[in-house]
């Protein structure tokens, strides 16, 4: 049979037990109160209780409800942590933290959100990292892998941010890659460390040399732009392609010094007409882009050769001084 007893306040020197098919304790009347169970600590109590005016769920530090919250449960189900932090720990390979989305619509889910809810955002302001620790071989925790994100422009409509990669190499952390607001860039700290693009048939399509300051396309380079096919025959290792398809228009591979004033020459193909094209050799002389007048050698498509001529009615003609 249930027993009713009201208490204003009761204390039990030993075990309570409360037991019977559905057993189940009811703490509050139903009125607009908080309640809780106090954990009356040596050095420090605990609490679970609910906050009644806000519908809060709450675990905490102290004996009063809402002081010092840790955790705290609210009607929509949202779980808060305040000023806390969380550690999942297990001594295996399982998961630990697992995200998961029944959803059967086809947006998004599960959804992972880093939020920096900040009042005064500004430019530079950091908005989160992602770190990965280990230990090296003298029991010393190391920041192996760090993922850095930044506010770079904070103005409305104008918004920009970037991502940074570092990893570590030859026992320090360095900047493998920056995801910048107007440029991506490979190795900023300029430390010996190759880029490399792997092809499905090649191992090195594209490679960088940051020991030699060389570029390699088909091959570690050997010089400071090499390219090397893996065919054999008689083929065709570079394409210059001209998108135009007039008489005389054509595409040429330029030799400048370091100055715009410095065009030192070209060589290249033409199209001559139909199916046709030629080759040019041309020489600067103080020109500041590619002419047509600085064309000193030219071969058609007849194989005709002219020397100072662009127009080689010979298999060689020479044109005036």
């Amino acid at each position: 049979a249930a027993v009713t007893e009201a208490f204003t306040d009761l204390s039990v020197g030993g075990n309570l037990l409360i037991d019977g098919t559905t057993p189940k304790l009811t703490i509050g009347d139903g009125g607009a109160e908080d309640t809780s169970i106090v954990f009356d600590g040596n050095a420090q109590d605990f609490y679970v209780g609910l906050d009644d005016s806000d519908d809060v769920f709450i675990i905490g530090l102290g004996s009063t409800v809402g002081t010092t919250p840790v955790i705290s449960i609210d009607t929509n189900k949202d779980i808060t942590i305040p000023d806390s932090s969380l550690t999942i720990t297990t001594s295996d390979n399982t998961s630990q933290l697992v995200l998961k989305s029944t959803d059967t619509d086809a947006n998004i889910g599960p959804v992972f959100e880093l939020y920096r809810d900040s009042a005064s955002p500004a430019d530079n302001d950091e908005l989160g990292r992602i770190y990965f620790y280990g230990e090296n071989d003298n029991d010393e925790k190391i920041e192996y892998v760090l993922f850095k994100s930044n506010i770079v422009d904070a103005s409305d409509g104008a918004e920009g941010s970037s991502l940074q990669i570092f990893t570590y190499s030859t026992g320090g952390q360095r900047n493998r890659i920056d995801l910048l607001e107007g440029e991506t860039v490979f190795n900023e700290g300029s430390q010996n460390i190759d880029f490399r693009v792997e092809s499905n048939g090649n191992a090195n399509m594209v490679f960088v040399n940051s020991g030699t300051d060389q570029v390699g396309i088909g091959a570690d380079p050997s010089a400071f732009f090499h390219v090397t096919h893996g065919g054999g025959g008689f083929d065709e290792v570079a394409r210059l392609t001209s998108v135009a398809n007039s008489s005389g228009d054509g595409a040429f591979l330029g030799f400048h010094g370091n100055s715009t004033s410095k065009f030192y020459g070209f060589i290249g193909g033409y199209d001559i007409g139909t199916n046709e094209g030629g080759v040019k050799i041309g020489v600067g002389n103080g020109e500041t882009a590619i002419a047509d007048s600085m064309t000193k050698m030219t071969i058609d498509s007849s194989g005709n050769v002219g020397i100072k001529t662009t127009t080689p009615g010979s298999f060689n003609a020479a044109g005036n001084d």
